[in-house]
């Protein structure tokens, strides 16, 4: 279980992992040989792991870990390590996790991640829903600013709010507000510390109001949302 170097031991050091106790993951360890042992030699079977279930991969919504990030927040602190590991996908983070891989990895190794990856895994329903309503969101998005066609001069007239972060938009070559929905979107605008935190937020409230306001337009004309 020390080397995690075949599934038992990897399961195993898992178990250790959510509870914090050596002891209890060795214990189970043994069961699970002692129950492997009874069965090859009264069944006359060779030994087998794929005749254990806990040996089948989690499937799971597979979205970017940006979708991840939008849809659950405490996955935000863990971008850097995700993209350092080259972890695009929700698929490959949880046959990360399943695989006893995951937490060798420089900044994903804490208790907290495996955590959040286990409850991701464990709540597929809930996480698909989430999923459904954010692409749902994000395409309405997409489909109005796309529409509208506005530069950011024309986009920053309008917001005056975002007028200090024109020339920083100009210098990245951000000339479209379809482009910039697209940077928030893909997580792209992290690329860009001139722009900072703040300017994501600017970006969220700004998404949310487009919403908002198309909402009240399709509630007062009768348009299904």
């Amino acid at each position: 279980m020390s080397k995690r170097a075949e599934p038992f031991g990897i399961w195993g050091f898992k178990l250790y992992q959510a509870t914090g106790k050596w002891k209890k993951g060795t214990n189970a360890v043994a069961r699970r040989m002692a129950m492997a042992l009874y069965y090859v030699q009264s069944s006359s079977q060779p030994f087998d792991y794929n005749k254990f279930t806990f040996m089948e991969m989690p499937e799971v919504i597979d979205m970017s870990i940006i979708d991840l990030v939008a849809i659950n927040p405490e996955f935000h602190r863990y971008i850097a390590g995700f993209n350092a590991a080259n972890i695009k996908s929700t698929q490959d983070m949880a046959d990360r996790y399943h695989n006893g891989s995951l937490h060798r990895i420089n900044g994903l190794a804490g208790k907290k991640l495996q955590s959040l990856v286990k409850e991701f895994i464990n709540n597929q329903d809930l996480y698909t829903e989430r999923f459904n309503e954010y692409s749902s969101k994000r395409e309405l998005i997409y489909s109005i600013v796309n529409e509208n066609n506005q530069t950011i001069k024309d986009f920053v007239s309008e917001n005056p709010q975002f007028s200090r972060y024109y020339n920083a938009l100009d210098r990245a070559g951000i000339s479209h507000v379809y482009h910039l929905i697209d940077m928030y979107y893909s997580g792209t605008l992290k690329d860009y510390p001139r722009l900072g935190i703040n300017f994501e937020l600017l970006v969220e409230q700004f998404i949310d109001n487009i919403i908002k306001e198309r909402k009240e337009r399709n509630t007062h004309e009768n348009i299904p949302y």
